[in-house]
C-alpha cells in the first residue's frame, strides 16, 4: 500500500504540473485545410510555429499588431512601431497603435526588399533583433522555403498575389536607384522597382507622373527619361542623352512629356526637352533665356507651359505650340535671386499660381490673369512640393528643414495658413501628391542630413526614408513605411 500511495501522489504532481502548463501556455495554431489561407502547408507551418506565438504575433497583443495566424491577417502588415530603437517584445502588454508607423512584412516578389526575409537571415543593424526574436533561429530549409515563396509572389492558398489592386502610388528614391510602389488601399509596399542602369553610379530618379497606363520617371545623373507600364511594374522604353533631366509635365492628350532641369543643375541652361511619349524620341527644345528652368506646370488645355527660372526669379509662360515665350511673371531683379521659385502650381481652375520659393521660405500666389502678386505667405523652413484639393481650395505644401505641412486654405479673396507638425515622423519632407478624391496626402521623407535611423535597419542602407500618409479630414497621420533611400518625387494621382 505504501508503494501504491506514493505512485499515485506522484502521478498526481505530474498532473498538477502538467495542468499548470496547460493553462499559463497557449497551443499552437492549427493549420486548416486550406493552410490558413497560405500558399502551401510548408509555409503556413514555419509561420504559424515560429511566428505566430502568444508572446509575439498572435492575438490581440500581437507585436506591432503584426499577426501571422492567418494569410489575411499577414497582409494587413504592421502597425504601432517606434519610431527610435526598438524594444520587441520588452513592452507589457505590447504596443497598441502607438504610432502609425507599420508596414508588411512581405514585398511580392521580392525577398531581398522583404523586412520578414530580412529578419530571419539577421541582416539587421542590431543582430538581437534576429527573428524568430530570442529563438532558435530557422533552419536553412525553412529559410529557402519562405525566401522561394516570397520571391514568387507571396501568393494565398489560390494562388493570388497580394497588393493587386489598382489603386497605387509611386515613390522615387534619388539615392538607392529605386522606384516603390504603394498600395494605396492597404497602405503597404507592394513592389519595388531597380532603375539602376549604371551599376558603378547613383542614377538619381528624380521625378515620376502618371499618365494613362503609365507612369514616367527622370534619372538625374544617368540622363534618362522612362517608361514603365503600371500593369506590370516594368520598364517599355526610355529616351537617352538628355542633360541633368528634373520635373515631367504631361501633355492632356498623353503624347508629349515637357522635361525640365533638375534644380541641383548649374544656372546655365536653357531649354525644356520635348518628348513624343508614344515614340519615346525626343523631338526638340524649347529655348528660354540662360537661367535654371525648374519647376513647369501645363494648362488644363494644354496650350500653355509655365515654367519656373530659379536662377533669375521670373516665372515664363510658353505657348505649346509655337514653342515661343508669351508672357513672364518677374518675381524680382536682383542677383543672386531674391526667392528661387523651386516649384509651381496651378489652381484647377487655372486662376492662381502657387509658387514655393526656396530661398525665401514663402509661398507667392499670382493671379495668371493680371500676373500680379496676390499674397506672400511664409512656410518654414525651405518649402518643397505641393499638392491642390481636387476643390481647389486647400494647398498644402511640405518643408524641408522644418517638420512641417503646411495647410493653405482659400476663404474668399485671402489665403489663411495652419501647420501640423511631427518631428518623430518628418524627416526633411520634399514631395507631396494627394490621392484622387483628396482624402490622403502622401508625403515623402528625404531625411536628408541621415538623421534618422528605423528601428529594422538594414546595413550600407544611407539616408533610409520614410513615406507618411495624412488624412485630410483627421488631420492626423495615420500610416508610416519605410521605403528607399533619399525619396524625393511622388505622383498618387494623373498628372
Amino acid at each position: 500500500m505504501k508503494y501504491l500511495y506514493s505512485s499515485i501522489l506522484l502521478l498526481s504532481l505530474i498532473f498538477l504540473l502538467l495542468s499548470g502548463c496547460s493553462e499559463n501556455e497557449e497551443p499552437s495554431i492549427d493549420i486548416d485545410s486550406q493552410f490558413n489561407g497560405f500558399e502551401s502547408y510548408a509555409v503556413a507551418e514555419i509561420l504559424t510555429k515560429n511566428c505566430a506565438l502568444p508572446e509575439c504575433h498572435r492575438g490581440g497583443t500581437s507585436e506591432n499588431n503584426l499577426s501571422f495566424e492567418s494569410y489575411s491577417k499577414m497582409i494587413q502588415g504592421s502597425i504601432g512601431r517606434h519610431f527610435g530603437e526598438h524594444d520587441h517584445g520588452k513592452t507589457n502588454p505590447k504596443i497598441t497603435h502607438e504610432t502609425p508607423y507599420g508596414g508588411s512584412p512581405v514585398v511580392p516578389f521580392d525577398a531581398k526588399n522583404s523586412l520578414l526575409y530580412n529578419l530571419i537571415m539577421g541582416n539587421v543593424e542590431n543582430s538581437v533583433l534576429r527573428m524568430p526574436y530570442e529563438k532558435e533561429p530557422l533552419s536553412q530549409l525553412q529559410i529557402d522555403i519562405l525566401k522561394d515563396w516570397i520571391n514568387n509572389g507571396a501568393k494565398d492558398f489560390n494562388g493570388n498575389v497580394p497588393y493587386s489592386g489598382p489603386n497605387k502610388v509611386f515613390v522615387c528614391n534619388q539615392g538607392s536607384d529605386e522606384i516603390y510602389e504603394i498600395d494605396a488601399d492597404y497602405m503597404v509596399v507592394s513592389r519595388v522597382l531597380d532603375v539602376d542602369v549604371n551599376p558603378t553610379a547613383i542614377d538619381q530618379p528624380h521625378n515620376v507622373q502618371i499618365h494613362g497606363n503609365y507612369y514616367y520617371v527622370t534619372l538625374i545623373s544617368a540622363g534618362q527619361f522612362l517608361k514603365i507600364d503600371i500593369s506590370t511594374n516594368q520598364i517599355v522604353a526610355k529616351v537617352t542623352g538628355l542633360e541633368v533631366p528634373g520635373m515631367i509635365a504631361v501633355s492632356p492628350d498623353g503624347k508629349i512629356a515637357y522635361v525640365s532641369k533638375s534644380s541641383t543643375a548649374s544656372p546655365v541652361y536653357g531649354e525644356i526637352y520635348v518628348i513624343d511619349i508614344e515614340t519615346m524620341t525626343k523631338k526638340e527644345s524649347i529655348s528660354i533665356p540662360i537661367g535654371l528652368p525648374h519647376s513647369i506646370q501645363l494648362t488644363e488645355d494644354g496650350n500653355n507651359l509655365y515654367v519656373a527660372d530659379m536662377d533669375k526669379d521670373r516665372i515664363y509662360l510658353i505657348n505649346t505650340t509655337t514653342r515661343e515665350i508669351e508672357d513672364q511673371i518677374i518675381l524680382s531683379t536682383t542677383s543672386p535671386a531674391t526667392y528661387e521659385p523651386m516649384h509651381i502650381y496651378l489652381s484647377p481652375d487655372g486662376n492662381y499660381l502657387y509658387a514655393n520659393n526656396r530661398t525665401s521660405s514663402t509661398m507667392m500666389i499670382i493671379d495668371t490673369q493680371t500676373k500680379q502678386i496676390l499674397q506672400e505667405i511664409s512656410i518654414q523652413h525651405h518649402p518643397m512640393q505641393a499638392a491642390i484639393s481636387p476643390d481647389g481650395n486647400k494647398i498644402y505644401v511640405v518643408s524641408l528643414h522644418m517638420p512641417y505641412i503646411t495647410i493653405v486654405e482659400k476663404a474668399g479673396t485671402t489665403w489663411t495658413k495652419t501647420e501640423f507638425q511631427n518631428a518623430d515622423a518628418f524627416h526633411h519632407l520634399y514631395g507631396a501628391d494627394l490621392s484622387p478624391d483628396g482624402r490622403y496626402l502622401y508625403v515623402t521623407c528625404s531625411n536628408d542630413e541621415n538623421d534618422f535611423s528605423p528601428p529594422y535597419e538594414i546595413p550600407g542602407k544611407e539616408r533610409p526614408s520614410l513615406l507618411c500618409i495624412f488624412d485630410t479630414q483627421l488631420r492626423e497621420l495615420v500610416k508610416v513605411l519605410d521605403i528607399g533611400s533619399y525619396s524625393t518625387g511622388i505622383a498618387a494621382r494623373q498628372n
